[in-house]
């Protein structure tokens, strides 16, 4: 009995990605994603290298020409309205030599999630629900970058700075 005890208090104090809700973000929720990306986008453990996005530039994101409001989502718990995870992507043209018949992709251009919810799984949650609203568009590639190696790519490229 007391190991049941000490096992549901772990797990109230521990965030479970069951009851996700995702929805599409728009410019009205900029100053939430502001907050988001502020408190944990790419930032050093001391705090002294930090990304931060303006919300003109998180607005135009959202907002730009030929932009799908359905690619840009963001997840929350069932019933709050704090956003726990984002990401956006925007539809690109698959290009081999310059000419455009290899369909369309989504690229994902920002994705971040709170880090007392990392470890969850809400990256991938977030990103198979970027690939099912893509599919709902025709579109059935995305193109991602990632710290680690995910599948078998089809395609590689390094860049040098």
């Amino acid at each position: 009995m007391l190991a049941s005890v000490l096992f549901a208090a772990a797990t109230a104090s521990t965030p479970q990605p069951g009851a996700l809700e995702f929805r599409s973000i728009v410019p009205s929720d900029v100053h939430k994603l502001c907050s988001l990306l502020d408190e944990n986008y790419i930032t050093s453990p001391d705090g002294a290298l930090q990304m931060v996005y303006s919300a003109r530039l998180l607005r135009w994101l959202l907002t730009f020409p030929g932009a799908h409001r359905d690619l840009c989502l963001g997840a929350s718990e069932h019933g709050s309205h704090e956003l726990i995870g984002f990401v956006c992507a925007i539809p690109s043209p698959l290009l081999l030599r310059g000419v455009a018949h290899l369909g369309d992709a989504v690229e994902v251009t920002l994705l971040s999630v709170r880090r007392s919810w990392r470890g969850h799984g809400i990256a991938r949650k977030l990103l198979a629900e970027l690939r099912m609203r893509g599919a709902a568009h025709g579109i059935h590639c995305a193109i991602y970058t990632g710290a680690e190696r995910r599948g078998q790519p089809v395609l590689t490229l390094r860049c040098s700075h």
